[in-house]
């Protein structure tokens, strides 16, 4: 096994840790720490029960998230979309069940061969294996719902299948797409922790500035002030961190971090107006109640189905992702 391999393959573990890594890191705990002690604190006289057990129940769900997914992007490649995969079926399991995609197990057989599919063409560097699993897999659950030989339903079932297939398998599986660069780490930190600050940062000046609804009719407890606020918190914060990962290269100007940090931050809200709107469709609130304080796994991962791949051909564009790394790993 070459440098480079076991580099990927290992991770932390074998390549160690970059500075900007080791920061984010250290953000990541600081802010757990900080945020428990103020949330655990707050007096029942200045704020309502209900809402001190949401904040509790939302940073309790943070303190077990984050150390999961943390330990799944330093272990490496496979680790990385051993994670991946799993978020896509566990988010696969809750969408099937909200909108009763469920019922044609067949659809659901061809989404996780999507998944499988994908997570291979990740760790093998076929990105045309990669880019085909969309377009295929789009014409197998078309050709799979035949067998039923029952039309009635035929079109929601496809259409279902198709978006099931688009946002929760290709969408989060750019994030394995990263790990043929030397720079994944640092990279697939900073895209969680964005979009995490982006959620968070929505949620408290949405709370604190309360104003106009942003889409009272799609998702009614969200602000233009929580919105704005996250655009701007969640550019910020990208564009600085990754002009630190990307120092020196095409990427480093401040124009293209802005738009790049906005992309993200953008892309993040969209996703989960997206998923909102589907809920609202369905009459649902949630798609699932299994992370406390904020729904579904679905209800929280809606953030990265689109700025994902927005980060990976944003970047691809103007730094490159594992250019020179090896190609065709495991079939070569």
């Amino acid at each position: 096994m070459t440098d480079e391999l076991r580099d990927r393959f290992f991770g932390v573990f074998a390549a160690g840790l970059d500075p900007v890594s080791q920061a984010l890191l250290i953000g990541i705990a600081a802010v757990l720490v900080v945020a428990g002690v103020i949330t655990f604190a707050l007096p029942s006289s200045r704020v309502p029960d209900p809402m001190r057990r949401e904040l509790r129940q939302r940073w309790t769900t943070w303190a077990i998230i984050a150390p999961i997914v943390v330990a799944g992007v330093l272990g490496g490649a496979g680790t990385t979309a051993l994670l991946i995969a799993a978020i896509s079926l566990l988010a696969y399991r809750e969408f099937a069940r909200g909108t009763g995609l469920f019922r044609d197990p067949i659809i659901s057989g061809v989404f996780v061969l999507a998944v499988l599919a994908l997570a291979f063409g990740a760790l093998d560097n076929r990105f045309a294996q990669f880019t085909a699993v969309a377009p295929i897999a789009t014409v197998l659950i078309a050709i799979a719902r035949l067998l039923r030989d029952d039309p009635e339903g035929y079109l929601q079932s496809v259409s279902l299948g198709v978006v099931a297939v688009l946002m929760l398998a290709v969408g989060p599986a750019y994030l394995t797409m990263f790990t043929i660069d030397e720079r994944a780490i640092p990279v697939l930190l900073s895209i969680f922790v964005s979009t995490a600050v982006g959620d968070v940062s929505a949620f408290i000046v949405g709370k604190c500035i309360k104003g106009p609804k942003l889409a009272p009719n799609t998702s009614p407890g969200k602000t233009i002030s929580g919105a704005v606020g996250s655009l701007v918190i969640t550019a910020s914060f990208a564009a600085f961190v990754f002009g630190s990962i990307y120092d020196g290269t095409p990427l480093d100007t401040p124009l293209r971090l802005a738009i790049l940090g906005v992309l993200i931050a953008a892309c993040g809200q969209l996703g989960d107006l997206v998923l909102s709107s589907i809920k609202r469709d369905l009459g649902i609130k949630d798609f699932g109640a299994s992370l406390p304080g904020h729904g579904g796994l679905l209800d929280r991962v809606d953030s990265l189905l689109l700025s994902s791949p927005a980060a990976f051909y944003f970047i691809a564009n103007y730094a490159g992702v594992g250019i020179g790394s090896a190609t065709e790993i495991f079939t070569g």
